[in-house]
């Protein structure tokens, strides 16, 4: 335009979203203290190699305040959490709780003794189980933690 031109020009990003992992963690009283350090280690693994803002619920028949993970979160971390243990196993809160918070997935690590109720519309969830169920889950997808 006959004027002077500047020395750079404004560059643009594709804009990423965030994965938003939730990670239903079943505390009720049919875990074991094995299972249970078995579940804290996933999450830890989850929480270091994904990248993902990661929200933890722990659960048995209601669901405690979420906390965020983040990648350098140890294990020592999650080993001095206050998480509330026993009761039973209903998912049904977990998965009404995990609808309003946004997630791009919600795995939950759990032994599959209890109520699923009906599947979330627009959540994907994944059943992680330390042995093969005694019960498959109506819907969702069901990884072993045992390989």
């Amino acid at each position: 335009h006959g004027g002077r031109e500047a020395a750079f020009r404004p560059g643009t990003m594709r804009r990423q979203e965030t994965l938003r992992i939730g990670l239903g963690l079943d505390t009720s009283s049919s875990v074991d203290d094995l299972r249970m350090a078995m579940f804290l280690a996933e999450i830890g693994g989850i929480a270091r190699r994904t990248g993902a803002e990661v929200l933890v619920l722990p659960f048995d028949e209601a669901v405690e305040p979420p906390f965020r993970l983040g990648p350098g979160d140890g294990p020592a971390r999650l080993a001095s959490l206050a998480i509330r243990r026993g009761g039973g196993t209903d998912f049904r809160p977990l998965i009404m709780a995990a609808r309003g918070l946004g997630l791009s997935v919600l795995v939950v690590l759990t032994d599959l003794e209890g109520e699923t109720g009906d599947p979330p519309r627009g959540l994907p969830v994944i059943w992680a189980v330390p042995q093969a169920a005694r019960a498959s889950p109506p819907w969702g997808r069901v990884l072993s933690l045992a390989r």
